[in-house]
């Protein structure tokens, strides 16, 4: 029994930092455009900036997105990688395109 729930403690322990350590998702549409990061360190990002039915696909195309958490302001591109504090970071479009130009964001620790 007592080797049993070591091993079992163990699978929690290993369980509960692979969550910690993931893959970051936010958009535009989730949590006010809020990304909280919860650990600081470089993180792989992909942005995808899409046009919802009501507005032309070129009024998104060329759009910039700009995460800030106060501090920091970053300008990501399409793909890259960056230093991140943890804290809550707020993501906004720029650029001059429509305003409900929708944003998604993947953040990978690296």
């Amino acid at each position: 029994m007592r080797r049993f729930l070591g091993i079992a403690g163990g699978l929690f322990v290993v369980a509960f930092l692979a969550a910690a350590c993931g893959e970051i998702d936010g958009s535009s549409s989730t949590n006010g455009g809020i990304v909280p990061i919860s650990q600081s360190g470089t993180y792989a990002y992909t942005v995808t900036i899409t046009a919802p039915s009501s507005v032309p696909a070129s009024q998104c195309s060329g759009l910039i997105l700009g995460l800030a958490d106060g501090n920091v302001n970053n300008t990501l591109n399409a793909t890259g990688s960056l230093y991140f504090a943890a804290g809550n970071w707020t993501g906004t479009l720029s650029g001059g395109g429509s305003v409900e130009c929708e944003w998604t964001l993947t953040l990978t620790p690296s």
